[in-house]
């Protein structure tokens, strides 16, 4: 990115802090009535400056497109696995595939991380909908209540909050309509917490 003005600082400066604050990007009309500007046109050559010298990306068609280049050191890939449906196994890629996503979730290791995508709207009792990618801590701990994915008896994939007991583990769904699990431990294996959704619109 090429060096920037005080005043094309600020304007980016701005920018980061409302989509950091409230998850969208500022309007040109909010833009402007923050920086005093008298019209949107100055508004729009501020944004031309930015998205020429690479710190910002947008829609001349729509203002509210805004957006920035991550820092590439929170970039990582994340080795995708294939697609999970409640009740069976993963339906694993004929080959290893990886996304680009940028990781944002300390105590987390990418080095561990994994992603599925889920088939159909069988988890949708833990608002896990369809086509939302999953994901998931490969490591073996796990907190008592974290919500996880869980193999059982190697044949049967199922998303719920996790107790180990002794010699049981008790899995509870975020419904309270959808009766609790104990099972012994070594019917279930624990393929890894669940860390984030992603979900396209």
């Amino acid at each position: 990115m090429e060096k920037l003005t005080t005043q094309q600082q600020n304007i980016l400066s701005f920018i980061e802090k409302q989509i950091a604050v409230i998850g969208t990007p500022p309007s040109y009309r909010e833009i402007a009535q923050h920086f005093g500007f008298s019209s949107l046109g100055t508004v729009w050559r501020h944004l031309q400056t930015l998205k020429k010298k690479g710190a910002i990306h947008y829609s001349r068609y729509s203002p509210r497109t805004l957006s920035l280049d991550p820092p590439k050191e929170l970039l990582v890939r994340i080795p995708f696995l294939g697609i999970l449906a409640e009740g069976f196994l993963l339906e694993t890629l004929p080959r290893l595939e990886e996304k680009q996503i940028i990781w944002q979730w300390p105590g987390y290791s990418p080095e561990n991380a994994y992603l599925v995508q889920a088939k159909d709207a069988s988890f949708q009792q833990e608002l896990i909908l369809k086509d939302d990618l999953i994901l998931i801590d490969g490591s073996s701990s796990l907190r008592p209540g974290q919500m996880a994915l869980i193999l059982i008896n190697s044949k049967e994939s199922l998303i719920k909050r996790v107790w180990q007991e002794d010699d049981f583990v008790r899995l509870e769904a975020s419904s309270a309509a959808i009766r609790t699990l104990i099972l012994r431990k070594e019917n279930v294996q624990i393929q890894g917490a669940i860390i984030s959704l992603m979900r396209s619109y």
